[in-house]
């Protein structure tokens, strides 16, 4: 799946999914350029999970803060992510970028609601 983030598109489940405490979510990322933008999301605004690019680095956001990563990521190179939920406490939303982990944050206990998942 490619997603033109320059389109507005997003790549949406049609249907609900049930609140996870546990997943993994892996892709690519290509940048044409370093602007804010969200890769995936999962929840309402009120609880939700994110991993967004911000001021050009990886940001994964629970509904009450995020925590970003300490690369810049450069243009015009593949670079592969994979999100990891595993469970709701502390360290336990983790982000990794080609391999090695980049970001560590708080799982979220607050989505309990079916939502929908957009990538894009």
């Amino acid at each position: 799946m490619a997603v033109n983030k320059g389109t507005s598109a997003w790549y949406s489940r049609a249907s609900s999914l049930p609140s996870v405490s546990t997943c993994t979510i892996m892709g690519w990322i290509w940048l044409d350029a370093l602007t804010d933008c969200e890769i995936l999301y999962h929840g309402e605004a009120s609880d939700r999970y994110a991993l967004e690019i911000v001021s050009g680095v990886l940001e994964s956001a629970n509904t009450d803060s995020g925590a970003s990563g300490s690369e810049v990521l450069a243009t015009g190179a593949w670079r592969h992510f994979a999100w990891v939920l595993s469970g709701t406490g502390p360290g336990q939303l983790n982000t990794y970028l080609d391999g090695a982990l980049e970001v560590a944050h708080e799982g979220n206990p607050a989505i309990t609601t079916p939502t929908a998942l957009r990538l894009g």
